[in-house]
């Protein structure tokens, strides 16, 4: 039974255990010795050397096929002890954050050719030539090395051996330019590629041409590109997810996007060329399942009706949008099988435009937060959307006690966020009794509710979670009852 909970403990419990008594050791070295996939972490003493080593020793180098050393500050190139130790099986191989670990450790790794998996993401020590040894790792599928910030034009040229590789992240690595990505042209059987804040691997993507069975591409931030440089990404035909926030992304590259029709899911938050014209270039992607427009200043509300044909939407994000009216969302009456709806900081709407979600009976988010003009009877339609987890209307000032009766019927709601709401008071509180799958409530900043309002919580007994903070009429005796939750007040 011991043996079995103990199972998947990590390697402080189990090495401390090891010390109680003989028949405790006796568990331990089972579970060790046992064990095909191990998680080393640091969280209650500095380790030494030896500490890492005894542990190996224990385990059965024809068993274990997984280590991690995940944000262990302590982990330095002991990992040499490896493959001297006989772990030339290893699968996977998880150093993310190690910060200590350098070109020497890099070079062990160099022996463990069976290794698939190998993360090295924030281990800011290693250089272009720890890539070289990474290179005899042919069996690779996926690689993680971003945010060290060495990696270099050079360190992509190692790549190019890794032909197994499908999944490759150089995200925040700065020194990288168009000639090192050509690199990765030899890389015929990638997936997913992140090239998230890479500084300067602009003006041109040619690249990405090569790369046919790419699924996910990541290029947020990638500033130095000009609009014309994206143009590649019209022949990635098995694209499936798409993400180029705070890019320089037009109209006229969208243009050539009709091409991606496996589309389902793009991102374009912060891509302030992008007009109502760049929408009606995506009319015809009808696999998008996710669109993420926030930001985007330049796309009015009348501009939104082009996506009407993109039935298949089941997460929309058109946030912080001033122009947008209740009227504009009558496209979503299109978006039946629509799950996620972020409205956040739109200040004109009122909440009118909830009589076009009628037809859409599988909501469950919903994030109106900061719409200002929202509130009152205004609200009514969304009782009809008894499907919905969880909603937010934090910073809605004109949110009051008829407003939250609407909300009463939502029974099945399990997170519900009123921070800042100032029109909210103890009778309005008295809506929410109905909501007992509660289990995250957000009453913060909302100085219109006293102990009196806590009475009529008292029935929500799956409520975990109770935010009371800046509301001066509320005392500790007012939430005695909530004792056995977390409340911050």
């Amino acid at each position: 039974m011991w043996r079995l909970l103990l199972g998947n403990w990590v390697f402080f419990c189990c090495f401390r255990i090891s010390r109680v008594c003989k028949k405790w050791r006796d568990v331990s070295d089972f579970t060790w010795w046992n064990s095909t996939k191990i998680e080393l972490f640091s969280w209650f003493t500095q380790p030494k050397p030896v500490d890492f080593l005894k542990v190996l020793r224990k385990c059965d180098p024809r068993r274990l096929t997984s280590i991690s050393f995940v944000d262990d500050e302590y982990i330095d190139d002991r990992v040499t002890l490896l493959p001297l130790l006989g772990f030339t099986n290893l699968r996977s191989l998880n150093l993310n954050n190690c910060s200590l670990f350098t070109e020497a450790g890099a070079q062990s790794i160099s022996t463990l050719v069976k290794l698939e998996n190998l993360e090295l993401h924030r281990c800011s020590r290693l250089n272009p030539v720890s890539t070289s040894y990474i290179s005899y790792c042919t069996a690779l599928t996926n690689l993680d090395i971003g945010l060290v910030s060495r990696v270099s034009d050079e360190s992509l040229g190692y790549l190019r051996t890794l032909t197994n590789l499908q999944h490759l992240e150089i995200s925040r690595c700065r020194r990288p330019t168009s000639a090192g990505l050509l690199h990765l042209t030899h890389l015929k059987n990638l997936r997913t590629l992140d090239l998230t804040s890479c500084g300067d691997i602009g003006p041109q993507l040619d690249f990405l041409s090569h790369l046919t069975k790419l699924e996910l591409l990541k290029m947020a931030r990638c500033s130095s590109i000009p609009d014309h440089g994206f143009s590649p990404i019209s022949t990635l035909v098995n694209l499936r997810q798409l993400d180029v926030r705070s890019c320089k992304i037009s109209d006229e590259c969208m243009r050539h996007w009709s091409t991606l029709t496996n589309l389902t899911t793009l991102d374009l938050k912060r891509c302030y060329y992008v007009t109502n014209n760049g929408l009606v270039h995506l009319a015809n992607l009808t696999s998008l399942q996710t669109l993420v427009i926030s930001k985007c200043s330049k796309i009015t509300g009348s501009g939104l009706s082009a996506l009407s044909k993109l039935t298949n939407m089941t997460s929309f994000d058109t946030s912080q949008n001033k122009e947008l009216s209740d009227k504009s969302l009558e496209f979503l009456s299109c978006f039946n099988k629509l799950s996620s709806l972020f409205l956040s900081e739109c200040p004109s709407l009122t909440g009118t435009f909830m009589q076009y979600l009628t037809k859409t009976t599988s909501l469950t988010e919903l994030n109106m937060e900061n719409c200002t003009s929202l509130g009152g009877s205004d609200i009514a339609p969304i009782a009809s959307q008894i499907g919905l987890r969880s909603l937010t209307l934090s910073g809605c000032e004109h949110i009051n006690g008829e407003s939250l009766s609407y909300v009463a019927h939502l029974t099945n709601l399990r997170s519900l966020m009123l921070f800042q709401c100032p029109s909210i008071n103890d009778e309005g509180v008295k809506h929410l009794s109905t909501l007992t799958k509660l289990h995250f409530l957000d009453l913060s900043n909302c100085p219109g509710i006293s102990d009196q309002a806590m009475q009529h919580l008292t029935n929500l007994h799956s409520l975990s979670t109770l935010s009371l903070t800046s509301n001066p009429q509320i005392s500790s005796s007012g939430i005695a009852h909530f004792l056995n939750l977390t409340v911050s007040q």
